[in-house]
């Protein structure tokens, strides 16, 4: 019983980890590449001259 709660326990998390690295992947990379100039993201480079 608690090795299926470990187990079930251990594929949540790594699922959970998955995402969130997918997830920051797809967020950071375009803006890496593009020199993080983007128009939609402007009140985020709020504090650096343009």
């Amino acid at each position: 019983m608690a090795t299926t709660q470990v187990a079930l326990a251990l594929i949540g998390t790594t699922l959970f980890g998955l995402t969130l690295l997918c997830w920051g992947t797809l967020y950071y990379v375009p803006r890496i590449l593009n020199g993080e100039d983007h128009a939609e993201n402007a009140h985020a480079d709020a504090g650096r001259p343009s």
